[in-house]
């Protein structure tokens, strides 16, 4: 992921903390997405990004409830 804001080594940190304290995760990237991707009203928005993130967001949530 293009994301000046957050480094592959923090990334790479909060994966490991996940995994030692044996969290249950997923991680999506999104190979060359920016930052703020998410958002319609940025020069980074990415629908193609926007919808898959949405869909997983929704499942998420679905299996929440």
């Amino acid at each position: 992921m293009a994301d000046p804001l957050i480094p592959a080594e923090q990334n790479a940190a909060v994966e490991a903390a996940l995994q030692q304290a044996q969290v249950n995760y997923r991680v999506f990237r999104y190979p060359g997405v920016d930052h703020g991707f998410f958002c319609d009203r940025r020069d980074s928005y990415n629908a193609e990004a926007a919808k898959s993130a949405w869909a997983e967001v929704k499942t998420l949530f679905a299996q929440l409830q």
